[in-house]
């Protein structure tokens, strides 16, 4: 009976990594043009920089460049989501966040 339990997860784990499809993060790519919005300091209720893309608010998993830090910046942003939101007071269960992979002015 164990080796049957066994022989099952080796089956799962080696299908898991084969197709990816048991990541906990999707890898949903895409590339959309976008506007860089400042929400306000954090300490005081703001969710800092944004990226806006089709009225939604994501915030990028790292800082934004400095040259890039102006409110209200059109961009073309090339993106993956993730499945992790950003605590912030402007959202009770925070906003979405993204992994950006290029932005452009």
């Amino acid at each position: 009976m164990k080796y049957v339990i066994l022989l099952g997860l080796l089956i799962f784990s080696v299908s898991c990594m084969k197709n990816h499809s048991c990541m906990s993060e999707p890898d949903i790519k895409s590339s959309s043009n976008a506007k860089i919005l400042y929400t306000g300091p954090e300490a005081a209720d703001g969710c800092g920089w944004v990226i806006e893309i089709n009225s939604t608010s994501y915030r990028p998993t790292t800082e934004l460049a400095t040259e890039i830090q102006v409110n209200e910046l059109p961009v073309t942003v090339s993106y993956k989501l993730t499945n992790e939101n950003y605590p912030c007071f402007k959202s009770a269960t925070g906003i979405k966040q993204i992994q950006i992979t290029s932005i452009k002015k």
